[in-house]
């Protein structure tokens, strides 16, 4: 059968964050992608899935398992692979990825899982096969061995058993001998991350493989297991590494409390009860032992009590730059929107942070914030300098202005069917980084002001952002990837504060839900070139002034 056909029409290679701006063929693209970083490498990749052809696919995969090339060639390589995967089924790289190519790339994902000693490297080749080539049984024996291996780096670990718990998951029939041992095998792991695994094993397996006997077993291995977790503590933040000629990769593992928290939704699988809600309010009891209320707002925190009156200032000064920004006719809310207090967790530290959410919430953990609009609640925390560049009261009001947009602005919750049908991203990220630098005037109302770190990274840029690439941007958003705050923020500064009645119409698009992307230009009075050139001349201005 062939392939499906190419697009008509293969856009240009823009690759903003590489050496070169663009590049004229897939050729250049694979000799710039070895030594890429990140945001260049995931340009690149995107670059080459409307380019893809057997021989693209067959020098990434030579590129991710050549053993004399560097780490950083290899991990690029793989991505790629990944990339294309994502590809929709139907298209020219979905099938070559799924189909012609699929046995090829599954070799050397293989090839990878069997020796590679790289953490990224492996962890990249599990999210291919876990992703794209779910359920692949015959893996389940190499990723229990890396789980198992207490030289390989934690977030590696934790990886391949979650991967491994996926595929024992998707089996049918009674819990079998081997996968009963390796449960068991992994709730006692030395590694949390492996003991959460485990557990998560239990709690996701259908009743028809939970006859009696090994439902008793299980319960008696996860009581067990519980009992050997250590008693419930509060970790400590990591230390500044900067000036150090340490290295150290930011993103967070998991820890105890994400092992008991996994435990307790394994005892409530098994024998109903609360287990994992008495350990959430157990933890709430040491994490946010300090509270306030004011009108709207309820705030508990770990932080002391004297600092808490400064944060809700935070809430009112959101609310009277959003409403100054937008008028009242849009600052309004929609009917049927989640309403009530909002409650605000505010955690005294990253370390306290993550810890919670990576046990009790859905949500990404190694972010500054989190706003859930289906339970009115935002979750942040105290933090240093080195750990991010966003203060917490910049956090608080980036939150709560996507409170606000949720009240007024967009319909629906995010998981709605049609939710996302129009890109909103810029939009909704856009005006939440701009109301995250708004500052009292003085007089009772607001000031919406560039924040210096986001004017030098946009200042800093070798070329400005496209327009058209950030209204329809998803990634990052909606869909994974990297989103581009600095771009949105330079938007909707532009809109707000030099074209105040463009973004009023284009907001009101969004509320009353007629906002398409092809109507752009008839929202904003401008055809999109011309709008480009004018936005991006203001940005030349601001950056001159800066």
């Amino acid at each position: 059968m062939p392939l499906a056909p190419g697009p008509a029409v293969v856009p240009p290679a823009l690759t903003p964050s590489c050496a070169a701006m663009g590049y004229p063929d897939a050729e250049s693209l694979l000799a710039a992608l070895p030594g890429a970083g990140y945001d260049c490498a995931e340009e690149i990749a995107a670059a080459l899935r409307p380019r893809a052809d057997e021989p693209v696919v067959d020098t990434l995969i030579a590129m991710a398992t050549d053993a004399r090339r560097d780490t950083r060639a290899r991990r690029n390589g793989l991505r790629a692979l990944g990339r294309l995967a994502e590809s929709p089924p139907a298209s020219r790289a979905g099938e070559l990825m799924r189909r012609t190519r699929a046995a090829a790339t599954r070799m050397a994902l293989d090839q990878i899982l069997a020796g590679e000693r790289d953490s990224f490297l492996v962890q990249d080749a599990i999210w291919i096969y876990d992703t794209f080539y779910f359920p692949s049984f015959g893996t389940q024996p190499a990723l229990e061995r890396i789980s198992a291996d207490v030289r390989v780096a934690p977030a590696l670990r934790a990886r391949s058993a979650m991967a491994a718990a996926r595929l024992i998951g998707r089996k049918v029939g009674p819990l079998a001998a081997a996968d009963r041992d390796s449960i068991i095998a992994g709730m006692f792991s030395d590694d949390p991350g492996v003991r959460a695994a485990a557990a998560d094993t239990v709690a996701r397996l259908r009743d028809e493989r939970l006859p009696p006997q090994i439902r008793a077993e299980l319960g008696e291995i996860l009581l067990a297991a519980q009992l050997d977790e250590p008693p419930l503590a509060l970790p400590e933040d990591s230390p500044d590494i900067r000036g150090s000629m340490a290295f150290a990769d930011a993103e967070s593992t998991p820890t105890e409390l994400t092992a008991r928290a996994a435990i307790a939704r394994a005892q409530d699988r098994l024998e109903g009860g609360a287990h994992l809600a008495q350990l959430r309010a157990d933890y709430e009891t040491l994490a946010l032992p300090n509270r306030l209320e004011a009108a709207g707002f309820l705030l508990r925190s770990g932080l002391p009590v004297g600092e808490l009156p400064a944060l809700l200032d935070h809430a009112a000064l959101v609310s009277t730059a959003y409403a100054q920004a937008l008028g009242p006719a849009l600052s309004a809310p929609l009917p049927g929107e989640p309403a009530g207090t909002l409650t605000l967790l505010i955690f005294a530290s990253q370390a306290i942070y993550r810890d919670y959410m990576r046990a009790f919430t859905p949500f990404t953990v190694d972010v500054d914030g989190v706003y859930d609009e289906a339970t009115r609640t935002l979750y942040t925390h105290q933090r240093r300098p080195d750990q991010s560049e966003n203060t917490l009261g910049e956090t608080i009001q980036h939150e709560l202005t996507h409170a606000l947009t949720g009240e007024t602005l967009f319909a629906g919750l995010w998981a709605d069917p049609g939710y996302h049908a129009e890109p909103r991203g810029w939009a909704d990220e856009g005006l939440a980084e701009v109301m995250a630098g708004a500052i009292a005037d003085g007089e009772g109302g607001a000031t919406l002001a560039p924040r210096p770190a986001q004017m030098a990274r946009l200042c800093g840029r070798a070329a400005q952002p496209s327009l058209a690439e950030l209204l329809a941007r998803r990634a990052g958003y909606d869909r994974y990837g990297s989103f581009d705050y600095d771009a949105a923020w330079a938007l909707s500064y532009y809109l707000l504060t030099e074209r105040p009645d463009a973004a009023r119409r284009v907001y009101a698009a969004y509320r009353d839900g007629s906002y398409s992307l092809a109507a752009w230009p008839q929202l904003v009075g401008a055809p999109l070139d011309a709008f480009e050139g004018d936005w991006h001349g203001a940005i030349s201005g601001w950056c001159a002034g800066a």
